[in-house]
């Protein structure tokens, strides 16, 4: 009896006989998850700048609470990584928690068509407006 040896990719073991059953490609696959955990790293390091952006837009007093939650909370979908927030203000009568959307980069192909972040973005703040 042999071992596998694999790569674990979306909190999956999987193979090489794994891979080739499947109808995706692997390869980008890996490729992609390398980037997403190369970006959630790079965000976790501007958590100054993002409770700067969201007391800004949120209008939070100074004395209100504004907490990046630890990564391992974050959401990560498939094109965004959503950075979660715990705010505590005296606006409102029990704390919040918000989130702070960050467009994946690589999912848009930034690298090679700059931009696309911020088209995407401008069309979401859009359609929500």
């Amino acid at each position: 009896m042999t071992n596998a040896i694999g790569i674990v990719l979306q909190n999956r073991l999987r193979t090489l006989k794994s891979a080739a059953a499947d109808e995706y490609d692997f390869l980008l696959a890996v490729e992609h998850q390398g980037a997403a955990t190369r970006f959630q790293q790079q965000i976790a390091r501007e958590t100054d700048s993002i409770v700067a952006v969201v007391r800004h837009h949120l209008r939070l007093h100074p004395d209100d609470s504004c907490v990046v939650l630890p990564p391992d909370s974050w959401i990560k979908g498939g094109f965004n990584l959503c950075v979660l927030i715990d705010i505590q203000s005296c606006k409102w009568a029990q704390s919040r928690r918000v989130v702070f959307r960050c467009p994946l980069p690589h999912k848009l192909a930034e690298k090679y068509f700059p931009g696309t972040i911020d088209e995407k973005v401008s069309y979401e703040a859009g359609a929500y407006s």
